[in-house]
């Protein structure tokens, strides 16, 4: 991961336009994702709950053209860097600076929601090395079996010469058993990883409710406090998901991230 981080910020020291640009779009998107969740809390506390249609309106003419912003700066973002990179620093921007956000609404339930986050690593933690192992053997399997069936075809007429066509039928069933036993192994791995993690957001989603619920009733958070914090740590929760997904396919491709990132000057 070292290596990378290093190749691309060389790319970009050498690329100040491309720099200029990446970083633009970097920026603008973390804050308006985040203007987005907190302008929820304006918009109950400060312009729906007190009638003000001037605040009211007015927000929704920010988050309209900031919108549109977003996604044109975004484009010329991505063209400036691999979008699988750019989902990376942006995930990994945003889980601290909504973390850092969680902290400022309620210190106490983001307390909860930051124990939540780091729970949601803990299946990739656990099931990572077994998911890459079966993985790795899933595809030799099938590069074997393929290679068989090559040599098979080559040296068929030999093969029904000596009639040694049930010989050959009974080894490709087993190769088929293993591929599929293996198949489901691995399905049932990266399975996991995928859904484990959304199973501990989706619970922590539920303590968050409970809790901010109860500390709304208690008038230590207003109903837009609650909903900005929800949704602030549903956005953070996105970014972590993010994150696992792009780290495993970064660090596969490590070794020409150099060179792809020099076909994009």
């Amino acid at each position: 991961m070292l290596y990378l981080y290093r190749s691309v910020l060389r790319y970009l020291a050498n690329s100040k336009k491309v720099f200029i640009v990446f970083i633009i779009a970097l920026l603008f998107e973390l804050s308006f994702e985040y203007f987005t969740s907190l302008s929820i809390k304006y918009l109950i506390d400060d312009a729906i709950t007190p009638r003000n249609m001037t605040i009211f309106f007015g927000l929704l003419l920010a988050l309209l053209i900031g919108g549109v912003l977003n996604l044109l700066i975004g484009v010329g973002g991505e063209h400036a860097m691999m979008q699988t990179f750019s989902t990376l620093i942006l995930a990994s921007l945003s889980m601290v600076v909504g973390t850092a956000i969680l902290f400022v609404l309620e210190w106490k339930l983001a307390i909860v929601a930051f124990v939540g986050i780091v729970f949601m690593f803990v299946p990739q933690k656990l099931l990572n090395k077994r998911a890459q192992r079966y993985n790795e053997e899933y595809v030799g399997i099938v590069e074997s079996f393929s290679n068989n069936m090559d040599e098979e075809m080559k040296a068929f007429k030999v093969i029904r010469g000596f009639q040694l066509q049930e010989s050959m039928k009974n080894r490709f069933t087993k190769q088929l058993q293993v591929w599929f036993r293996l198949g489901v192994k691995r399905s049932f791995i990266n399975s996991n990883l995928e859904r484990l993690p959304i199973m501990v957001l989706s619970v922590v989603n539920v303590i968050i409710l409970g809790l901010g619920g109860y500390f709304t009733f208690q008038g230590s958070m207003t109903i837009g406090d609650l909903i900005a914090f929800y949704s602030v740590f549903d956005t953070v929760g996105v970014s972590v998901i993010q994150f696992m997904e792009v780290v495993p396919d970064l660090i596969e491709g490590e070794v020409g991230v150099a060179p792809t990132a020099h076909a994009f000057l």
